[in-house]
């Protein structure tokens, strides 16, 4: 008896030992995340959560085989509900449409209608992923596709919004996520803020066309099944799948893509421009080429110096222009990144010191910096005044 309450006191103790290693754990967690820069919100009470949808027309249907979200700052991945299609034929998706208000189109996307179900996270986070992963097969084509796509800091911070909005009646709404495959590994993103829909981008697939799922356990059979009765479809109907007319390709392409209502919640009416760069076209919107240095120095400015690259308005248009000036002049590596930080500074009208520390500039990197900014803001006002008199005497 004495041996058996020893053995229980040693359990017992055991187990309060690991209890108290979980919690220390879990504090060190909690505090790691409020200390990342983004607040964590791991209660659904603060807010909403986000789910994925996927899309592709009618004729060139996919399989979504997994999904996977992660966020490296807050130390959290997810797995999601596996992706199951409507298997309604072309007359059902016609009256359908009808019914809903909306008109179905076989080789475009719709986007309230002709979805693969939605795909919610198995542990649910308030906070928006930093990336997502698609693994997808294309029944068209019989070949498998995979995605690692990264959300940028602005498309994050809007869905950070739409997941803590809260209307009058305390309810607000979430966001949604919809991919839109298109035959040949490309994918079409899109943001649902409270119902309304606005078109991200268009990306392309790092691994893809494959001939291998990515996980073929137990689907050995029914893929190919899907393929076949996929084809069958489109042959019964008279329509030939490939070669894919360019027409076609583009229609599916730039289905529901165009620019307009809504734009990005978090965008606002732009204010008139103070920076120090007044003769360069800020209107111009560039999008910087993935792995470039200069989308390099983004994502560095992105991770390391935030509160000074959200003061930047049209941060990648900065870099480059600021980056073909400097080449112009013959700056070496070093130079060049000096000069561009400059032109982002004077045109945020932010100090040098703000960047110093997350970017690891030196005192004589800084006063550089902060004296080219100077400059800049020096020769605007001499542009501005001789605008304005010239105005004047107009």
């Amino acid at each position: 008896m004495i041996y058996s309450n020893r053995i229980t006191f040693c359990l017992w103790e055991v187990g309060l030992q690991r209890l108290k290693q979980c919690t220390v754990l879990f504090l060190s967690l909690v505090f790691c995340q409020a200390c990342a820069g983004e607040k964590a919100y791991i209660d659904l009470k603060d807010g909403h959560t986000w789910s994925i949808y996927a899309t592709a027309p009618f004729y060139y249907g996919v399989e979504v085989e997994h999904i996977s979200t992660v966020n490296q700052a807050q130390n959290w991945v997810t797995s999601h509900l596996h992706l199951q299609r409507p298997s309604r034929s072309k007359e059902e998706w016609i009256t359908y449409a009808k019914v809903e208000d909306w008109e179905f189109d076989p080789f475009g996307f719709e986007l309230y209608g002709n979805n693969v179900n939605s795909a919610q996270a198995i542990y649910p986070k308030v906070n928006a992923p930093e990336k997502v992963f698609i693994a997808w097969l294309s029944l068209a084509e019989g070949k498998y596709y995979r995605l690692n796509y990264s959300l940028s800091p602005e498309l994050r911070q809007t869905m950070q919004h739409n997941l803590l909005y809260k209307d009058k009646g305390g309810l607000g709404c979430g966001s949604i996520l919809l991919f839109g495959f298109i035959p040949g590994g490309e994918a079409n993103v899109w943001l649902d803020a409270c119902g309304k829909y606005t078109f991200i981008e268009r990306v392309k697939a790092q691994w893809g066309p494959l001939d291998e799922a990515y996980d073929s356990r137990g689907m050995d059979s029914f893929y190919p099944m899907l393929i076949e009765e996929h084809r069958e479809r489109a042959e019964a109907d008279g329509v030939t799948l490939f070669p894919i007319p360019p027409e076609r390709l583009e229609h599916m392409r730039n289905s529901n893509t165009a620019p307009g209502s809504p734009v990005l919640l978090t965008k606002k009416s732009p204010p008139k421009l103070t920076h120090c760069w007044a003769e360069k076209p800020y209107n111009l919107k560039v999008k910087l080429e993935i792995g470039s240095p200069q989308h390099q120095l983004s994502r560095r400015i992105w991770n390391n110096a935030y509160d000074f690259a959200v003061k930047v308005r049209y941060l990648d248009t900065g870099i480059h222009l600021a980056w073909q000036e400097a080449e112009e002049k013959g700056f070496n590596d070093q130079q060049r990144e000096l000069w561009v930080l400059a032109r982002l500074s004077a045109q945020g009208q932010v100090a040098a010191t703000q960047i110093a520390k997350g970017l690891e500039l030196n005192s004589v990197e800084v006063k550089q910096v902060q004296t080219w900014a100077d400059d800049f803001c020096r020769a605007d006002s001499k542009l501005s005044s001789s605008s304005q008199n010239k105005t004047n005497l107009e």
